[in-house]
């Protein structure tokens, strides 16, 4: 081997070197042809030479190559494109089986490069192809782990919902944008009742079916803008951007049924689910921004937690005082009776569930502002489970 044969040199190391060159002229017609590109295209020098390159290749894009080519010959300046921009430019079979079996052709960096003659005319462009599939597969699964990595640190693994942390910052970012541009904003609270008995009962993969069912219906009785996340355990929290109180009562109320109904399909039986509600309206007047989101979470468990006194799920939210003639000595029977009379009773066009029937429960089945005798009764939340009715 003659190295002081410069053309010599040149050919053989075009023919040799692990890159694709080939060479082209203004009509697109090829001059040069390697054996990296005879080896991925599987044709010949002979057969390509002289031929038009979108003719031979027909599958390339001829309107994007065709301007980057051209572009060339007019600024007589070299040109890029990255496999992260194209990931190919020719369809060749890449070469790692293993490795690359979710990569279907040879990922490629390009160079265009302007061959020019003495007077600085370019005549021919000449383009270099450089495999870097092993690059381009091993940044494509730097980037899909980093996503999954991303994604897990936001969702609850077993119900696909925000996990507290994210759920949080969400509505610490909701509760600010209140504060500082006004608007409203509820917050919804609520937990599965006696969920400890369906893992007790049925087992522990039972209950995670129970919760993914359980997190799959609030999904699906929520807008798109809503914010749900698991807070703990059976425990999950609702952000309803834009929406007031009444509002919040009418999607619980939903939830609520869409939950209960139709009942959840364990292996060998149906579980009916029911859950317990507490809501409130978050309050932008708070004045100790570190203090203020526990404060309406606090709020809102509070009265989900009297609602799971009561009665476990929520019929109607209200919140009234007894009459006067309620007022005095009185059984608490009475007392609520009278309740009925004087305030439930006109509620029953807009809500045929409630029953206008004398309440009978023993006062430790009822919680909120107890004060009977010489006082009022208020009640912040209501239910008709766990009560019997004549």
């Amino acid at each position: 081997m003659d190295l002081t044969d410069t053309s010599f040199a040149l050919n053989y190391i075009f023919d040799r070197v692990d890159l694709g060159i080939l060479v082209v002229n203004r009509d697109k017609e090829i001059l040069l042809w390697n054996q990296f590109m005879v080896k991925n295209s599987g044709k010949k020098s002979k057969a390509v030479m002289g031929t038009n390159l979108f003719e031979c290749f027909p599958d390339l894009p001829e309107d994007w190559l065709s301007k980057k080519i051209d572009g060339v010959f007019v600024l007589k300046n070299f040109a890029f494109t990255s496999w992260e921009q194209r990931p190919f430019l020719f369809r060749f079979t890449h070469h790692r089986p293993i490795t690359g079996g979710h990569v279907e052709y040879m990922y490629q960096n390009c160079t265009f490069i302007p061959f020019k003659n003495q007077v600085g005319d370019v005549e021919s462009v000449c383009i270099i192809l450089q495999d870097v599939t092993d690059e381009g597969i091993s940044k494509t699964l730097l980037k899909l782990t980093l996503a999954q990595l991303e994604r897990s640190s936001r969702i609850d693994g077993l119900t696909q919902l925000y996990n507290r942390v994210h759920w949080e910052a969400r509505l610490s970012e909701e509760f600010n944008r209140v504060k500082r541009y006004g608007g409203i904003c509820t917050l919804v609270m609520f937990d599965l009742d006696h969920f400890k008995e369906i893992n007790d009962n049925h087992g522990h993969l039972a209950g995670d079916h129970v919760l993914r069912e359980v997190a799959k219906r609030t999904r699906a009785n929520l807008r798109d803008t809503d914010v749900a996340g698991r807070y703990g355990g059976e425990e999950f929290g609702i952000i309803l951007p834009g929406t007031e109180r009444a509002g919040a009562e009418q999607v619980a109320e939903r939830l609520r049924k869409n939950i209960a109904s139709p009942l959840i399909e364990l292996e060998d039986l149906e579980v009916q689910v029911t859950i317990s509600l507490g809501l409130v309206e978050i309050d932008p007047q708070l004045e100790e921004p570190d203090n203020s989101l526990p404060s309406e979470i606090l709020r809102c468990t509070s009265q989900k937690r009297t609602a799971e006194i009561v009665g476990h799920t929520i019929k109607l939210t209200i919140d009234l005082c007894l009459p006067d003639s309620c007022h005095g000595p009185r059984p608490f029977y009475q007392c609520l009776d009278d309740l009925f009379h004087h305030h439930l009773e006109p509620l029953q066009g807009k809500h045929p569930n409630l029953c206008a029937c004398r309440f009978c429960c023993d006062i430790h089945q009822f919680t909120g502002t107890e004060r009977i005798g010489h006082s009022l009764a208020s009640f912040s939340c209501w239910s008709l489970d766990g009560f019997d009715f004549d």
